[in-house]
């Protein structure tokens, strides 16, 4: 414990597989923290989720959670949240103009992220990017870090992890990777080892990543970005 499974997640109506797939392409990070989260056996839950962050382009998101909420429900609340990062910008490149937040439908942010466990009762998550892989990822998001920063305090953001390895016992972590065919996607792994996949439902995935561009799987690589929910 806290393991992802159907039996950690039960309290939630009307769990399945199906139900653990995400319906929107870039809802993925939200579907983890929930995952995340709800390993540690938290819902039915009635809670507050918000974020509010000021630039380059101010957001100030929120909702709520309910007792009768579903698993995509749950899911898509938090992603009003954490869905803030857009580097969509056509008229220069990603690489030299800093990402914009939006209003809750493009990318993940972490520091959204953590703050929706947060206010789903665990205490501030540990962040955590290997050298390699925060070389690569500062670039698409360089504003990203004071951000996550300011959501769980400068001790518990770590720019220069070491060696990736398998949740602690109390803990669960939400992954980064990087996807085959381009692009980023999160998955969570729970404390028995077994990494859970939004993209499909999938909950029993042994990968074992190590190092920052390690495979995991046929179809991602580890981005050497991972967040510690306790």
């Amino acid at each position: 414990m806290p393991n992802i499974s159907l039996v950690t997640l039960a309290g939630i109506p009307g769990i399945d597989q199906a139900a653990m797939t995400q319906n929107d392409p870039n809802a993925c990070g939200a579907y983890v923290i929930i995952g995340s989260v709800g390993a540690f056996g938290i819902f039915p839950l009635v809670t507050d989720l918000a974020y509010t962050n000021e630039g380059p382009q101010e957001v100030d998101n929120a909702s709520a959670t309910a007792l009768a909420d579903d698993y995509h429900q749950l899911s898509a609340k938090a992603y009003m949240v954490t869905g803030i990062l857009n580097n969509n910008i056509p008229e220069q490149p990603a690489a030299v103009v800093p990402e914009l937040l939006a209003a809750g439908n493009v990318y993940n942010s972490p520091a959204a992220m953590a703050q929706v466990a947060i206010d789903l009762g665990r205490p501030a998550p540990q962040i955590n990017a290997q050298a390699a892989g925060y070389a690569f990822l500062n670039v698409l998001y360089p504003r990203e870090t004071p951000r996550c920063v300011e959501v769980v305090g400068d001790a518990n953001v770590d720019i220069d992890a070491g060696d990736y390895a398998a949740p602690g016992a109390g803990q669960t972590h939400a992954v980064c990777v990087q996807v085959n065919g381009g692009g980023l996607h999160w998955v969570a792994q729970g404390s028995d080892g077994q990494f859970y996949d939004p993209d499909d439902g999938s909950l029993n995935n042994n990968w074992e990543p190590v190092h920052t561009g390690d495979p995991m799987g046929v179809n991602y690589a580890f981005t050497g970005l991972w967040m510690v929910i306790s």
